[in-house]
């Protein structure tokens, strides 16, 4: 049976014209249909006043490129002023002598003040360490252990138990982001005083005394008759505007060795003399919580503890040896080589040389760092030693040892138990022919005739 299909003409017609409109329709919507585009990347914005900054980007461990101010602005200075934390009388260097980051929205600053850990993670190991293991060896019944051998970041106070490095306590506390909590501060936008105000009052940093004021002692303290070795820790407490005197007789040479730590971050202080003027670094102001220092004058010495405002618990620890000079080990002589050289874009050498101190006399061998050159290298005496405080940022400079002359200059770093010697100097080159009978300022030099050697001898004890 066959069957067949009849399709009238119109019908055909009808239904390709219903196909074509289909299709137009669609080929149309797809032609002005939008895919949605991507949006061009936006450059971040970019702030210059570090309030702003810490506002908007919330935690970070130090300034990224969406900051365009000066490493250290003035606007951080002088909120550290306003809350205490330096003194407006201290010199610029040293109140810009701070790091600053941002957490949790906030400007946090730590001022390194004598060389406070600010850049370090806190360290909260229970393990102690090689140089705790020696220093136990050879003090078993220690009180505390020096820095010196704990390192500046540990978060506990250590003591040596029949030889044994031993924790006794935990004195210092972790921030959310890993830091020494006690050594930061959140600050705040500084206010400008009206043009009405009262003149501003005493910054709060702590007023620490000359042997004339000794009766504001609220508390005072012999804790060395002798010259024995002393390992000396106590707890005490200053109300505001008091201040603790510890004292104790020294011979000369002596290494001293202080240590305050304050759970409120408010105790500092100062290092008086046999003359009852305090030592230099150790002056008001200077917020010194912890000082090494090799004495080059024996005699009754006193450290005396204040507040930098409000009321201060605290721990001392004193602890004095007859120092040894060793050389600095190869490792921290090989970081400051690195950094001379990549500072002064010339190699600086290391050797091994005799090294003497020149106010305490102990002798030994120093791991020395040598480079030499023309002026036109160095440039003036002050543009080296300015390069040469900025490698040495971290250590305390100590003005004792500062010399100078129209050809020289010296000075002296410290840092824990080490003791860093710098010296700069020139001499004409022979073909200058400089008068002998006259002045050195006398001869006419160019750069290049101005024969240079800039040396570093560092020790430790």
């Amino acid at each position: 049976m066959k069957f067949s299909l009849l399709i009238h003409r119109p019908v055909v017609r009808q239904c390709l014209a219903l196909l074509m409109t289909a299709c137009t329709v669609a080929i149309l919507t797809a032609c002005t249909s939008t895919t949605p585009q991507p949006t061009p990347a936006q450059s971040p914005t970019v702030y210059s006043d570090p309030f702003a900054y810490c506002a908007a980007v919330g935690t970070v461990d130090a300034p990224n490129e969406q900051y365009s101010g000066p490493a250290m602005p003035e606007i951080i200075v002088q909120g550290m002023i306003q809350q205490g934390i330096v003194s407006a009388d201290a010199p610029l260097e040293f109140q810009q002598n701070a790091v600053w980051r941002c957490m949790d929205g906030q400007v946090w600053v730590c001022h390194f003040g004598a060389n406070l850990p600010c850049l370090e993670r806190a360290d909260t190991s229970q393990e102690p360490t090689a140089a705790m293991e020696s220093f136990c060896q050879a003090n078993p019944a220690a009180e505390s252990i020096p820095a010196a051998a704990t390192g500046h970041a540990t978060v506990y106070e250590w003591r040596c138990n029949a030889g044994r490095p031993q924790v006794s306590r935990q004195v210092l506390h972790v921030d959310a982001q890993g830091y020494l909590a006690n050594f930061w501060y959140a600050l705040t936008p500084p206010q400008a005083a009206p043009a009405t105000a009262a003149p501003p009052a005493t910054p709060t940093t702590a007023s620490l005394p000359t042997a004339t004021l000794a009766s504001v002692y609220a508390h005072e303290q012999v804790i060395r008759f002798d010259n024995g070795p002393l390992d000396f820790k106590a707890e005490g407490a200053v109300l505001s505007g008091q201040r603790d005197r510890y004292e104790l007789q020294v011979v000369p040479g002596e290494m001293l060795d202080v240590w305050l730590m304050s759970l409120e971050g408010n105790a500092v202080l100062s290092i008086l003399g046999p003359d009852g003027a305090p030592l230099p670094g150790t002056e008001e102001g200077q917020g010194v919580t912890r000082w090494t220092v090799i004495l080059p004058a024996g005699g009754t010495h006193s450290i005396v503890v204040g507040s930098t405002g409000g009321n201060a618990s605290y721990t001392i620890s004193v602890h004095t040896a007859i120092p040894v000079a060793q050389p600095l080990t190869l490792q921290d002589c090989q970081a400051l080589q690195a950094d001379l050289t990549r500072t002064f874009g010339m190699r600086f050498n290391i050797i091994d040389a005799p090294f003497t101190d020149p106010l305490t006399g102990a002798s030994g061998m120093a791991c020395t760092l040598e480079a030499n050159g023309t002026g036109a290298d160095f440039g003036a005496l002050p543009e080296v030693m300015s390069k040469v405080r900025s490698v040495l940022a971290s250590w305390q400079e100590n003005p004792s040892y500062a010399a100078d002359s129209p050809t020289a200059t010296a000075t002296a770093f410290t840092r824990d138990r080490a003791l860093l010697l710098v010296m700069a100097s020139w001499e004409p080159r022979a073909d200058a022919n400089c008068p002998t009978d006259q002045p050195i300022s006398a001869c006419p030099l160019t750069p290049e005739q101005q024969l240079f050697s800039v040396r570093l001898q560092g020790v430790q004890y």
